[in-house]
């Protein structure tokens, strides 16, 4: 995905995220919104479910990933792009959210983010990003960062540690099941405080909502790490999409991981300045997993793309004059949607002063 006209559009947006600069993006990036949404094999989403849900995820990327002031390269804005809605429309091992019925919902619906969802949504990412990164347990906090950001077992994260480290991984498996119920039960007290709504209020959410704030969580924004780490963030990714846990994992995918956890703990220090103390003791097996509740658990992938074909977002398309008339009103329609949400972001941030709004980096 490269060109330099849809690049400039890209960062404009970010540096100023206004209805018109958003219509400028989707205007821009047409060709490619159109032939990744062809290649969307789900049956029961219409061509227009599939561009819409493609352009607000766009937006939505935008919005929450980046920050102007650390940009770095405008291709490298189109690249995390592409990899993050490519994850929409081709994936083998899709991770859902367990309050996500894959019988009855699409992944379909983030048109339906209102501007206090969205805060809510971004409250809660922060939330579990603040557990983990400013947590004093180092194993407690390696464990949740393999269990959010590669494959979400337990069983599994604890044989890998005890591996890694020549320990007994019966010994670990029983000392991993109490970290993992004390960082739920630290989490359970920190959604407790939250400000913007009740986290239990994504079980009424859109597939597509859900789905929008599990992978945020599970995604890792190169503003998240030190520019020497972000070269990890695509064999971390590679990791997650390609893993058997049935099979030996390399010891260079684990110690790669390492690295990128004490990087996000080093940006995420140096902004935010926190510390937050695992509880001493918790009960486990007698809860369910909240964290897993959220981002939840691998399934087969009903409406994976057939090929993993790259699309230039320059590359052009015979369109006929219905379908060009077609993408034009659902650019109104996005665009409308995310003049409200701007609105709302820049009343919000006047409030509180020092206020990133919604963006996190």
């Amino acid at each position: 995905m490269s060109d330099t006209t849809s690049a400039e559009a890209l960062v404009s947006f970010i540096s100023m995220p206004t209805p018109a600069s958003a219509f400028e993006v989707i205007k821009s990036c047409k060709s490619y919104i159109v032939n990744i949404a062809s290649s969307w094999r789900s049956p029961n989403l219409t061509r227009e479910d599939k561009i819409r849900e493609l352009m607000t995820e766009m937006l939505l990327i935008l919005l929450e990933d980046f920050d102007a002031s650390r940009l770095n390269h405008p291709n490298s804005v189109l690249l995390y792009t592409h990899k993050k809605l490519k994850r929409l429309t081709h994936q083998s091992n899709k991770l859902q959210p367990i309050f996500i019925d894959p019988h009855d919902l699409e992944e379909t619906g983030r048109y339906n983010f209102s501007p206090s969802r969205l805060e809510l949504s971004e409250e809660i990412y922060q939330t579990i990003r603040r557990c983990l990164l400013c947590n004093i347990d180092n194993e407690m906090s390696l464990n949740t960062f393999l269990f959010i950001h590669v494959y979400p077992e337990i069983a599994w994260t604890s044989r890998l540690i005890a591996q890694y480290k020549n320990i007994d991984p019966g010994t670990r498996l029983e000392a991993d099941k109490k970290r993992h119920a004390r960082f739920n039960a630290m989490l359970k007290a920190e959604f407790a405080l939250l400000q913007n709504g009740d986290w239990h209020e994504i079980s009424t959410w859109s597939g597509g909502e859900r789905s929008h704030l599990a992978w945020r969580i599970i995604n890792i924004s190169p503003a998240e790490v030190t520019g020497e780490a972000e070269k990890l963030l695509t064999s971390l990714e590679q990791w997650r999409e390609t893993i058997d846990r049935r099979q030996p994992q390399t010891l260079n995918d684990l110690e790669n991981a390492i690295n990128l956890l004490a990087s996000m703990k080093q940006v995420y220090r140096n902004r935010k300045n926190l510390m937050i103390a695992a509880e001493e003791a918790a009960p486990y097996g007698e809860e369910a997993d909240l964290l897993l509740q959220i981002i939840g658990s691998p399934v087969e992938a009903p409406c994976a793309c057939e090929s993993d074909k790259e699309y230039d977002i320059s590359a052009s398309e015979q369109a006929t004059a219905g379908e060009d008339a077609l993408f034009d009103k659902i650019a109104e329609e996005v665009t409308q949607w995310l003049a409200e949400l701007v609105s709302e972001k820049q009343k919000s941030t006047k409030k509180v002063p020092g206020s990133s709004g919604i963006k996190y980096a």
